[in-house]
């Protein structure tokens, strides 16, 4: 136990230097350098590429260290969870469309082809229903890690406090020009920015729960040897 302890205490090491990582891109690297947007923030550039190749990751990690059947049975609904998000960050909700399949005028627009509704349609059930399928399954055993503190836990509510926080970004400039309170373009900047940095650490401290999961596993199995 005291080395599987040991062994869970480098994954809490990463995550604070990731954290710090992050952090210090939101502090030190503003939205754009003498006049030009800043080459981390780029169309493109590593910050945004950084997203869908973590999520690329994860899947392949689920892959190597659970196995095929592993993944494709008992880590389905994940996998569907991953590769919907990675497809989402390569902007395939909007690529092969009409207009993007997140928002409501897509259903409602009269714009929109009626076999792309019932496609786009098919596709967001089946991503709910591999959602719901995740939390109902594994939501009882996320809140027991995070009660105790296990980094598998840790590291997995640090990336969904990430999604929550960046899509929450990602419509407060609506919310706020809405409500009779524009913010300024340099600030809309900072913040696009900020949003961008927690995208990308979404799939990495997701990725770090995959990891220790397997790693906690594997040394408690060598343990009971």
């Amino acid at each position: 136990m005291d080395n599987l302890d040991k062994g869970m205490g480098r994954y809490f090491a990463l995550m604070a230097g990731l954290l710090a990582v992050q952090l210090l891109i939101i502090i030190l690297n503003p939205s754009d350098v003498g006049g030009h947007l800043n080459p981390l923030f780029r169309e493109s550039g590593p910050i945004e590429a950084l997203s869908p190749i973590g999520y690329a990751l994860c899947m392949v990690l689920i892959v190597a260290l659970g196995g095929v059947k592993f993944a494709f049975t008992r880590a389905l609904s994940l996998m569907v969870v991953l590769l919907a998000m990675m497809l989402r960050e390569l902007d395939f909700h909007t690529r092969f469309t009409t207009m993007s399949i997140t928002k409501t005028r897509f259903f409602l627009s009269g714009d929109v082809p009626l076999q792309e509704k019932v496609l786009a349609f098919l596709a967001l059930a089946l991503i709910g229903l591999a959602v719901l399928h995740v939390i109902f399954v594994h939501g009882r055993t996320f809140v027991a890690r995070l009660r105790r503190f296990d980094p598998v836990g840790v590291a997995a509510a640090l990336s969904i406090a990430m999604i929550l926080l960046s899509e929450g970004l990602d419509g407060a400039y609506g919310t706020l020009e809405r409500i009779g309170l524009p913010i300024s373009v340099a600030n809309a900047e900072f913040l696009e920015k900020v949003e961008e940095t927690l995208e990308m650490g979404i799939s990495i401290f997701a990725a770090l729960a995959i990891l220790a999961y397997f790693s906690t596993r594997r040394e408690s199995t060598n343990g009971e040897a």
